[in-house]
C-alpha cells in the first residue's frame, strides 16, 4: 500500500508542478507591462518635415511630407515595433520609400502600394530614425525633392507586439535581467494574473489539470473521485469544448494556408526561384552552374524538390500552383506521420489526433508550409524515415532501409534535416539493436548519399558541391553573414509562438528520464540544438529553420504525456491540458477572453489580388509584342514561365550574397558587359534586390510597369 501511495503521490505532485509551472509561464510570457506604453510613437518622436494630423494612439493619424524627411525616437529598451500606413496620394512624384536606422524596407511606386502595410522592424536601444523620401519612377535611387507625399494612416506602434529577446552588442546578460524583472513586476500584478486566466484556453487547460488531479489522487487511496456518471459527463464536456477552442485555431492556421496556396504571386522571393529550379530540371548541369557562365545560378539546395516540382508542373502548368501544391502534401504528410509516430509510441489513438492537431495549430508551419519552397517536403520525408526507423527498431527489420532511403531522400530535398538522422544514428548505434542499424539504416544510408552526392558531382562537372556544400560554407565563414542578434532574435519569435510547450516538453521528457524512457527525443533533441543556433546566425536563415525543432517538441510533448500516467484517459487530460496550455501561452490565442471569442474565431479575408493580375495581364501583352532577348531575375520568373523563348536568368538573392561575401565580382562577369551594351530589350526584376546588377540595369533601362516588388524595363534611347 506504501508504494501504491507513492507511485500515485508521486505523479500527482507532478502533474500539479506542471501545472503551476506552466500557468507561471503563461503569465511570465504575457504579464508583463510594456515599457512604451502603446500607441502611436510618431506622437512622441522629433519629426523633421513630417506634419500630422488625428489623434495619437489611435493608429489614425494621417502624415504627409515632401522631398525627405525623418521621424527620430527613443528608446529605453531593444523592441519590437511595427509601421503601419496607408498611401493617400502623391504630388509629383511616382512612389515613396522608407528606412528604418538606415536599412530600407519599402521602396512602393504608385498602383503598386496595397491599401494597407504592415512593416515589423527591431527598434534599437537608443535614438531610431525612420526616413522618408518620395522618389522618381526609379525609385529610391531617383529621389523627387518636390515631391509630396500623403498617409491617411501612419503610426509607429508598439502595443500588443513581442518583445524582441535583447541583441545589443554588449550587455546580454544586463539587457535578459532587466526583461525579467519586468516579467516578474508581472506576475505580481492582480490584473496580469486575472487576465491570463481569463484567457478560455487556460481555464480549459486548468480544468483538465483539476480532473487529473482528482481522479490521480484518488486513485492513490485506492477509491474513486466522483460518481462515475459525471467524470463521464465532466470527460465529454471537456474534450467537446477542447475540440471546439482547438478547431478555431487549427481552422484559421488552414485558412491562411489556403489563401497562400490560391495567391496568384509570391508569398516569399523563393518561391519564383524554386519553380524557375524545377523547370530547368531535368537539365542538371543548367541548374548546378559555375558562378562565371549564363545563367547566372547559385543552386543551393539538392533537387529532389526541383524533381517533384518538374513533375507537379506536367500535370498543373508551369505556375507558382505547382510547386505549392508539392508542399501542400508534403505538410499533409508531416501532420499524418507525427500522429503515425504518436499512435506508435503510445497506442492511444485520441494523443495521435491530439499531437495532429497541435501541429496544424502551429503558426510557423502555417506561414511555411504552403510556400513552394522544399521546407515542407524535407521535414515530410523526415518524418516518414524517422517512422519507418522506429518501426525497424520495434521487430520489422526490413523498415530500416526504408528509412534509410526517406531520410537521404530528406537530406537531397534540404541539407537542415541532416542533424536529426544523425541524432537517429547515435540513438540506434547505441542501442541494442546495433548491428541491425549499421547493416540496414548507416551503411544504406551512407551509400545513397555519398554516391548520390558523386554522381550528381560528375554530371555537372564538379559544380554540385560548390553550390549546396563550398558556397554556403564560404559565405558562413564571413562575419558580417552571421550575427548573435540574428539569432536571438530568431529565438524570440520561436519562443513567443511555443514558450509554453517547450517548457512542457524539457519538464516532461525529464519526469520520463526518471522512469527510463523519452531517449529518442531528447537524443534528437541534443544533437539537433548545436546545428539549429548555428543555422539561425546566419544571414539567409528565417522562422522556417523552427520546424524541425516544433516536429520534435510536439511529439516528444505527446509521448511523454503518455509516459507519466498509464490510463488513457488520464493520459489525454493531460495532453489537453498542455495544449490548452501552450495555445494560451502565445500558440496563436494570448490573450484572449471568453466575450472576444466569436471575433477571434472569424477567418481571414483572402489576400486582394486584382492589382497585380491586372499587373500580369499588361506584363503578357508586353512581352508578347517585343521580341528579343529577356533578362529575369530567377525570383521573377513565375511571371514569364512559359512565355520567352530567348530567356536569360540570374539569382538576385544568392549572387548579392556572393558578391557581398567577396567570392564573386560582377564588373568582371559577361552580364555586367551586356546590361551595359543594352544587349537586352525587356528586363525583369525585383526592385528590393539593391546590387551592382541592378544599379546597372537602372543606369540603362527604364521602367515602364510595376507592380509590388516587380519592375520591367526597356532600354533607354
Amino acid at each position: 500500500m506504501d508504494s501504491i501511495y507513492l507511485k500515485w503521490g508521486f505523479r500527482a505532485a507532478a502533474a500539479l508542478a506542471l501545472c503551476a509551472l506552466m500557468v507561471v509561464a503563461i503569465l511570465f510570457r504575457s504579464g508583463a507591462a510594456d515599457a512604451l506604453g502603446g500607441g502611436d510613437i510618431c506622437a512622441a518622436a522629433q519629426c523633421t518635415g513630417v506634419s500630422a494630423s488625428g489623434r495619437a494612439g489611435t493608429g489614425t493619424s494621417g502624415l504627409s511630407f515632401s522631398g525627405e524627411s525623418e521621424i527620430v525616437f527613443k528608446l529605453d529598451r531593444d523592441k519590437q515595433l511595427q509601421i503601419v500606413c496607408a498611401l493617400d496620394g502623391l504630388q509629383q512624384a511616382d512612389g515613396y520609400s522608407i528606412a528604418v536606422n538606415d536599412q530600407w524596407f519599402f521602396d512602393r511606386q504608385a498602383g503598386s502600394s496595397p491599401a494597407q502595410e504592415t512593416l515589423s522592424f527591431c527598434g534599437k536601444r537608443g535614438l531610431n530614425r525612420v526616413r522618408l523620401a518620395a522618389t522618381g519612377p526609379g525609385g529610391r535611387q531617383d529621389p523627387a525633392p518636390a515631391g509630396v507625399v500623403r498617409f491617411s494612416a501612419f503610426s509607429i506602434d508598439a502595443a500588443n507586439v513581442n518583445d524582441v529577446f535583447p541583441f545589443a552588442k554588449a550587455g546580454y546578460v544586463r539587457r535578459a535581467l532587466d526583461i525579467l524583472a519586468e516579467r516578474l513586476d508581472g506576475l505580481a500584478d492582480p490584473a496580469a494574473v486575472a487576465g491570463a486566466l481569463a484567457n478560455p484556453y487556460t481555464g480549459l487547460g486548468l480544468f483538465f489539470l483539476c480532473l487529473l488531479l482528482f481522479d490521480a489522487a484518488a486513485s492513490g487511496r485506492g477509491q474513486q473521485s466522483m460518481p462515475d456518471k459525471l467524470l463521464r459527463a465532466a470527460h465529454i464536456a471537456g474534450l467537446g469544448l477542447f475540440l471546439l477552442l482547438v478547431v478555431i485555431v487549427a481552422n484559421k492556421s488552414l485558412a491562411g494556408m489556403a489563401h497562400t496556396l490560391a495567391l496568384p504571386m509570391e508569398g516569399n522571393p523563393v518561391e519564383g526561384r524554386e519553380l524557375y529550379k524545377g523547370a530547368l530540371f531535368p537539365d542538371l548541369r543548367a541548374m548546378y552552374t559555375s558562378a562565371d557562365a549564363y545563367n547566372y545560378l547559385i543552386t543551393i539546395y539538392p533537387p529532389v524538390y526541383s524533381a517533384l516540382v518538374k513533375g507537379a508542373t506536367l500535370l498543373l502548368g508551369e505556375t507558382l500552383y505547382a510547386s505549392r501544391a508539392v508542399s501542400i502534401l508534403f505538410c499533409a504528410v508531416l501532420i499524418g506521420s507525427l500522429g503515425w509516430l504518436v499512435l506508435r509510441a503510445t497506442g492511444n489513438r485520441a494523443l495521435a489526433g491530439i499531437a495532429m492537431l497541435m501541429l496544424a495549430c502551429d503558426p510557423t508551419l502555417a506561414q511555411w508550409a504552403a510556400l513552394g519552397r522544399p521546407d515542407a517536403t524535407a521535414w515530410g520525408l523526415l518524418a516518414l524515415g524517422l517512422l519507418a526507423f522506429l518501426s525497424g527498431l520495434g521487430g520489422r527489420r526490413n523498415h530500416l532501409y526504408a528509412a534509410a532511403g526517406l531520410c537521404a531522400g530528406a537530406i537531397f530535398t534540404k541539407q537542415q534535416t541532416l542533424p536529426i538522422v544523425l541524432g537517429m544514428l547515435c540513438y540506434g548505434l547505441y542501442g541494442e539493436h546495433r548491428e541491425d542499424v549499421f547493416k540496414r539504416f548507416a551503411l544504406p544510408f551512407g551509400v545513397l548519399a555519398l554516391g548520390a552526392a558523386l554522381a550528381l558531382n560528375a554530371l555537372t562537372d564538379g559544380n554540385f558541391l560548390f553550390n549546396i556544400l563550398e558556397y554556403p560554407v564560404g559565405l558562413s565563414s564571413q562575419p558580417d553573414f552571421n550575427r548573435t542578434r540574428w539569432l536571438l532574435d530568431r529565438l524570440s519569435t520561436y519562443f513567443f509562438g511555443n514558450f509554453t510547450l517547450t517548457f512542457a516538453f524539457l519538464l516532461l521528457s525529464l519526469a520520463g528520464l526518471l522512469r527510463g524512457a523519452g531517449a529518442l527525443s531528447l537524443t534528437l533533441l541534443l544533437v539537433y540544438l548545436p546545428f539549429y543556433v548555428s543555422l539561425m546566425r546566419s544571414w539567409g536563415a528565417d522562422t522556417n529553420y523552427s520546424l524541425g525543432l516544433i516536429l520534435l517538441v510536439t511529439a516528444g510533448t505527446v509521448a511523454a504525456c503518455a509516459r507519466l500516467f498509464d490510463g488513457r484517459r488520464r493520459q489525454v487530460w493531460l495532453c489537453c491540458a498542455v495544449m490548452c496550455l501552450a495555445l494560451a501561452g502565445g500558440r496563436g490565442a494570448q490573450g484572449l477572453t471568453w466575450s472576444g471569442l466569436p471575433a477571434f474565431a472569424a477567418l481571414p479575408d483572402a489576400p486582394q489580388a486584382e492589382e497585380f493580375l491586372t499587373f500580369r495581364r499588361r506584363l503578357g501583352n508586353i512581352t508578347s509584342a517585343i521580341t528579343g532577348p529577356t533578362l529575369c531575375d530567377s525570383e521573377s520568373y513565375f511571371l514569364l514561365a512559359g512565355g520567352k523563348s530567348e530567356l536569360y536568368t540570374f539569382d538576385s538573392m544568392e549572387m548579392l550574397c556572393y558578391e557581398k561575401s567577396g567570392q564573386w565580382c560582377w564588373p568582371c562577369s559577361g552580364l555586367l558587359k551586356d546590361i551595359a551594351a543594352r544587349r537586352f530589350h525587356l528586363v525583369l526584376l525585383r526592385n528590393d534586390m539593391e546590387s551592382v546588377i541592378t544599379r546597372t540595369v537602372r543606369e540603362n533601362y527604364k521602367p515602364i510597369e510595376t507592380c509590388a516588388e516587380h519592375t520591367l524595363l526597356v532600354a533607354k534611347p
